[in-house]
């Protein structure tokens, strides 16, 4: 993928369905609290407006002094085709 094939700089929750959006508190309530998330099924939305659905995985991001400074995700499309 290209730089002029990815999303312009938007809010990440541009990929999330209108009524989901209460899930990504849910998801990185964890991640805040130093634990991964693994397998969460969700529904996102795909540059094209297509639902999909995908299992994320989020992981917190250290600095060198240990402190939690993001997280980062990983989506795997589940959708049966």
């Amino acid at each position: 993928m290209s730089a002029s094939d990815s999303i312009p700089a938007r809010p990440i929750t541009t990929l999330i369905p209108a009524g989901l959006h209460y899930q990504e508190a849910q998801i990185l309530a964890p991640v805040r609290a130093g634990d991964r998330v693994e397998n969460y099924q969700t529904t996102r939305v795909a540059k094209d407006g297509a639902r999909k659905q995908i299992s994320l995985a989020v992981s917190p991001v250290h600095d060198k002094a240990g402190k939690i400074v993001g997280a980062s995700k990983i989506a795997r499309e589940v959708t049966r085709r």
